[in-house]
């Protein structure tokens, strides 16, 4: 549905991530209708464990787009399969550590007002480790 690009803004030398919806969509009023919910939902959300909205708006050909910041780290799926591969169990206390704060932003995000007439899901939601603390077990 949306296509995800990695931003440099040379006046603030910053990375963004834009979330554009894709072209073929662009003549569904259904989807380019969830698509601009989506952003305005996500932009009045501020929460430590929800990624920030920057701005949103239309780009030049009449597609709308999401820009957030950018999180440098690794997506979760990429940390588990790491462990698999090389047959290993992620520590308990990092994967207690990291469910702990998924649960935290999406408790926060279904708490809103927006999530009633919405459905946000957790299926729609990609999560990303920005920082792993150093005292975690390696043991598990």
């Amino acid at each position: 549905m949306a296509e995800v690009y990695l931003a440099y803004n040379p006046d603030d030398n910053s990375l963004a991530v834009v979330k554009l919806l894709l072209e073929p969509f662009l003549d569904q009023a259904e989807l380019m209708e969830m698509f601009r919910q989506e952003a305005a939902i996500m932009i009045n959300l501020d929460h430590p464990n929800v990624v920030k909205v920057i701005g949103t708006g239309d780009y030049k050909d009449g597609r709308p787009h999401i820009v957030m910041e950018y999180l440098a780290g690794d997506h979760l799926g990429i940390l588990f399969r790491a462990a698999q591969k090389h047959k290993q169990k992620m520590p308990y206390t990092l994967v207690t550590r990291i469910a702990i704060q998924v649960a935290n932003g999406l408790a926060y995000v279904h708490a809103t007002r927006w999530n009633s007439y919405t459905g946000i899901s957790a299926r729609k939601t990609s999560f990303f480790v920005t920082t792993v603390a150093s005292n975690c077990s390696t043991s598990g």
